[in-house]
């Protein structure tokens, strides 16, 4: 076929007309693909029956094409753009245009709804040229780039939704490619048929109905949705609310319950909002008509619930003449909703506060006194405070004090430590006094002349210095705070003990004997002896002597090594071990 050369202005015309019936419907397909796959589709039209019957519904060329029977499939690349456009419109509610379908959009709307609605418009607009089958250059590139502008934020939203797609390049083609006569002579009846049904049809007078709502409120206040129903007798409809639950459904709100009261066919009241309501509410209204039950859903909103916990300061614990206090203090955060309860346990068992034994502890006060504290206090409290956004605790644990006591010897002063570490778990009542008892009598550190230490809840160690035989005895370490008393363990002050194991080499029959030594003080010399069988002293054994080689004296293991069996017949052995208190003596004999 002969080609004419067309003028700018005929060019810019079969760009727009072609662009207008062949490339608008590409992503107008994909994108309802994207929300309701082809399988999906008659399900989706059987239930919104104003598509099927009434002034609304398709017509039948429509029909054939998309409401077909399963196991059929409908074909979307068979669909014009008046189709799709109004399979979208009335079956992906999640797409509705910032101002509503068949509304033109303002510059700032970019929702991905009003870039539909402008395909729409594109289409509608620029058939006006059809009579002059002409475009002046200037208002071609106005048309141009904004149809760009549309094609390039559906190409990104279609892109993210894991579709690869490339609108751009389809543009690209219908601008540098040269149309065929037959081609643009089709697309042009094509477009007026389309704008005839169009006028026909007026898609403004449809019925429609959109939620206004503040969708931001604060917890303890009330939100308020309303429907704003158009076209319609509200009267004549059947109202009800929805919320999408955690598995994504839509159930119908009881607006009957208390939470709900004051709400209307219209009007949705939720009383003193919570975090858990939070979520997706839309408006449904219906009838049924001649056996047909007709519905109408409104856009999704959804309902942010703002607001956030208390904050409750760590607790603080101290003693007095009243008892043990608990000191508390909370805030909340601005715009937040105010603290409404709060509530005292005891390892997890509620406290009656009106009780005598507990003083304070309400919203209004900052301390929690438990008056004349005994053993039976001890225990885990917690503080609970609650606003409608939920509940926050802290803890502090009543124990008694812990005590951890050891020993330390110092030889060359001849001194002995007694070392006190004492300390109660967080929150538990700071220790009142502490002090150390000799054989159950508290010691007076203050009358020793110096010789003793001073015992204080900081440091709690004794040092007794020029320690001798007096010293002996039995020593605790006693800690008192207001819940009770504890004491340490005992360390035991004497004379050593001495602990002799025997071993015997098989192959030369010498005997070693081992001795482990244990006092406090530590002990601070050593000496094996021996004396014939009919001799009267202990002699010091010279432990470099053939016979006794590897005996040693030193600690803290002792040893005498006899290497001939007969010496052990005719002589007895002796080991004394001595501290600062006195010595020890054990005998070995040749039984």
């Amino acid at each position: 076929m002969a080609f004419s050369s067309p003028s700018n202005d005929q060019r810019n015309f079969e760009c727009v007309t072609v662009a207008s019936v062949d490339f608008i419907k590409l992503p107008l397909k994909d994108i309802l693909e994207s929300l309701i796959q082809p399988v999906d589709l008659f399900k989706g039209i059987n239930s919104c029956p104003a598509r099927l019957s009434g002034k609304f519904k398709l017509r039948q060329d429509q029909l054939k094409l998309c409401f077909i029977q399963p196991k059929a499939i409908p074909d979307y690349s068979k669909f014009d753009v008046t189709l799709l456009y109004t399979l979208i419109r009335n079956l992906c509610p999640s797409l509705k245009p910032t101002k509503g379908w068949g509304k033109d959009p303002d510059d700032a709307d970019k929702q991905i709804g009003d870039d539909i609605e402008r395909l729409r418009l594109f289409r509608n607009n620029y058939h006006a040229h059809a009579d002059s089958a002409a475009i002046s250059d200037a208002e071609f590139k106005d048309i141009w780039k904004k149809l760009k502008s549309v094609v390039y934020r559906i190409q990104k939203y279609m892109n993210n939704t894991g579709r690869n797609v490339n609108y751009e390049q389809e543009l690209i083609k219908i601008e540098s490619s040269r149309i065929a006569q037959d081609h643009l002579e089709s697309c042009k009846l094509i477009l007026q048929a389309l704008m005839n049904i169009q006028k026909q049809t007026d898609l403004k007078d449809e019925p429609e109905i959109f939620l206004k709502v503040e969708d931001r409120v604060f917890c303890g206040d009330t939100a308020r949705f309303e429907a704003d129903v158009k076209n319609v007798e509200v009267s004549c409809w059947r109202s009800t609310w929805q919320k999408r639950t955690e598995n994504s459904i839509l159930e119908c709100i009881d607006t009957n319950q208390e939470k709900y009261k004051g709400s209307t066919n219209i009007i949705l009241l939720i009383q003193n909002v919570s975090k858990e309501d939070e979520g997706e509410y839309q408006a449904v209204i219906s009838r049924v008509a001649n056996g047909i039950e007709y519905r109408l859903s409104s856009n999704i909103v959804y309902l942010h619930a703002l607001g956030e916990l208390p904050i409750l300061n760590d607790l603080r614990v101290t003693t007095g003449d009243e008892g043990i206090t608990i000191h508390y203090s909370y805030k909340v955060l601005k715009q937040s909703p105010k603290v409404k309860h709060i509530n005292w346990c005891k390892n997890g068992e509620p406290l009656d506060r009106k009780s005598k034994k507990y003083i304070g502890g309400s919203l209004n006060e900052n301390c929690f006194t438990i008056t004349s504290p005994t053993d039976d206090d001890r225990g885990t409290y917690k503080c609970t405070i609650t606003n409608v956004m939920g509940s926050v605790s802290k803890e502090v644990i009543f124990g008694l004090p812990n005590i951890m006591a050891s020993e330390e010897t110092v030889i060359r002063n001849k001194s002995v430590k007694l070392v006190g570490n004492v300390f109660v778990y967080d929150g538990s009542p700071d220790i009142l006094e502490v002090f150390w008892t000799k054989n159950g009598e508290k010691i007076d550190t203050q009358g020793s002349g110096g010789r003793l230490s001073t015992v204080t809840v900081d440091d709690p160690s004794l040092t007794i210095r020029d320690v001798s035989h007096i010293d002996a005895g039995e020593y605790k370490l006693i800690a008192r705070n207001a819940v009770g008393t504890t004491s340490s363990d005992i360390i035991t002050i004497g004379a050593p003990t001495i602990y002799l194991e025997r071993l015997e080499n098989e192959r030369s029959g010498s005997q070693c004997f081992k001795a482990t030594t244990k006092a406090t003080p530590l002990p601070c010399s050593v000496q094996w002896s021996k004396k014939g069988n009919d001799e009267d002293e202990f002699k010091p054994i010279d432990a470099n002597a053939e016979e006794f080689r590897g005996t040693s004296n030193y600690l803290p293991h002792p040893k005498l090594v006899v290497k001939d069996r007969t010496l052990l017949e005719n002589n007895c052995f002796q080991i004394e071990v001595s501290n600062f208190i006195g010595s020890t003596v054990e005998n070995i004999s040749g039984n």
